[in-house]
């Protein structure tokens, strides 16, 4: 833990430089900086005994975010480099409280005003997965977006993970991801979005193996001046080759996730509430327990 916290911190420190320094970085040979920092907490509570996966790690808990980001353009090309640690203290004291980090770098050009093709790279500490709780990750990826008048846009993307398992044996698993995003705008906060992913972790440890698709589905809308609505239908599917339930078959869990947050954002404060609803289905018996999840946001943009 303590070279986790030295390695964010150095990382910090270099993006918080970037912060206060990149008006004075500024030139005359085309290219402008900007600089943000996004600053958040985050309360969640859910009456779900599954705890171990990416969907449920901050479940019962608080956390605090901080997450500075640098960008620089010319003409057509953005470069942006960011970092977010997140601090996750639960309610439980039965469980390890833990740090979250991420650092990134993305590039992106913009083919023409409808289109852009952008390439990432990310570096991630206490990553929670899916087939594990934590993990440290490097991803790299690149995605397409095209628009299709002013109220069509689709984005298509794909990335490769490579994981180290905080387990005791080490262990560790890579594979890819694939994404893709239907968008439809109908006015100003008023769209309308579909989204897949597929996805796939291939690993020497069998009880890491994990395949995994969703669906989902969501609507939002203006209520009021800064005020909107989202409610949102996810469709999960994951399948453990590598884990064996009492019956014999190997670990499938199937979720359905009806949601729907309300966002208000006033300035360069956003505030958000969300109630959902898992339904869960395994052949796993401890796997098949269904509850309510609710979570209140803040967050400010320096």
């Amino acid at each position: 833990m303590s070279n986790l916290r030295l390695r964010s911190g150095r990382a910090s420190v270099l993006l918080a430089a970037m912060l206060v320094g990149a008006p004075l970085f500024a030139q005359d040979d085309g290219w402008t900086l900007d600089a943000e920092l996004d600053a958040g907490v985050r309360v969640t509570a859910a009456e779900n005994a599954v705890r171990d996966d990416d969907d449920t790690v901050d479940d019962d808990a608080i956390s605090f975010s901080l997450s500075p980001q640098v960008t620089a353009t010319n003409g057509p090309v953005e470069v942006a480099l960011r970092h977010r640690v997140r601090r996750i203290e639960y309610f439980d004291d039965d469980r390890e409280d833990l740090w979250r980090n991420l650092l990134g770098a993305e590039v992106t050009y913009t083919t023409d005003p409808m289109g852009a093709v952008s390439v990432f790279a990310e570096r991630g500490w206490n990553v929670s997965t899916a087939e594990f709780p934590r993990a440290d990750q490097w991803e790299a990826g690149a995605e397409i977006e095209r628009r299709f008048g002013a109220a069509h846009r689709v984005r298509v993307g794909g990335s490769w993970r490579e994981r180290s398992y905080d387990d005791l044996a080490g262990s560790e698993g890579s594979g890819p991801r694939l994404d893709a995003q239907y968008r439809y705008r109908f006015a100003a906060n008023h769209y309308l979005y579909v989204a897949g992913r597929v996805e796939e972790i291939d690993s020497d440890a069998e009880r890491r193996e994990m395949n995994r698709w969703l669906l989902s589905a969501s609507y939002q809308r203006p209520l009021a001046r800064d005020l909107r609505i989202r409610p949102q239908l996810t469709y999960r599917e994951l399948d453990f080759p590598g884990r064996i339930v009492p019956d014999g078959a190997s670990r499938e869990d199937t979720i359905l996730i009806p949601e729907v947050t309300l966002l208000y954002s006033p300035g360069d404060w956003l505030f958000s509430g969300e109630l959902r609803y898992n339904i869960r289905s395994s052949n796993d018996p401890e796997r098949g327990e269904d509850g309510f999840r609710i979570s209140v946001n803040a967050s400010h943009e320096f």
